[in-house]
């Protein structure tokens, strides 16, 4: 008799912890589930596009006066020398990256917007990608292909 009372309070214990759980769990769920309710119903009553008085547009115009202008050597040039003298402009203090398939240079423009390296090429086709960032970490890409060969021409 000792052995089946123990066993019906342990198994009342068991049966009372596990509702107290699932009591639980489920009022968390309820309570998540009302929130997101909440969070739909205010979305769904915000305008769609509502400008605020303090969003500035200053980054749109620094973006946009960002240039990058490759002046040496021309797309699709065809030298005969390894490394080439790049040179081109974009605004003052910008950051340039050139990456090419033989080499990689970072440089900074100077106060008037010029920049100037020397640039290692492989035999053939070298695409090279010139890429300028401003202080704001907008950027300008340009790709362009010089052709490297030691072809008498």
């Amino acid at each position: 008799m000792k052995k089946e009372v123990l066993l019906a309070i342990l198994l009342g214990i068991v049966l009372g912890a596990s509702l107290v759980v699932l009591a639980r769990y489920h009022q968390q769920l309820s309570a998540l589930f009302s929130r997101q309710v909440a969070e739909i119903k205010q979305t769904k009553q915000k305008p769609a596009v509502s400008p605020t008085p303090s969003v500035t547009v200053t980054a749109t115009p620094a973006a946009s006066s960002l240039s990058l202008i490759i002046s040496q050597p021309a797309d699709n040039a065809i030298v005969n020398h390894s490394p080439v003298v790049i040179k081109g402009r974009t605004i003052p203090g910008a950051t340039v990256v050139l990456i090419g398939d033989d080499d990689e240079v970072i440089l900074v423009a100077d106060k008037d917007g010029n920049f100037e390296t020397k640039f290692k090429l492989t035999g053939g086709a070298n695409d090279i990608e010139a890429t300028a960032y401003n202080q704001n970490g907008a950027e300008k890409k340009i790709i362009f292909t010089v052709t490297y060969s030691t072809a008498k021409f």
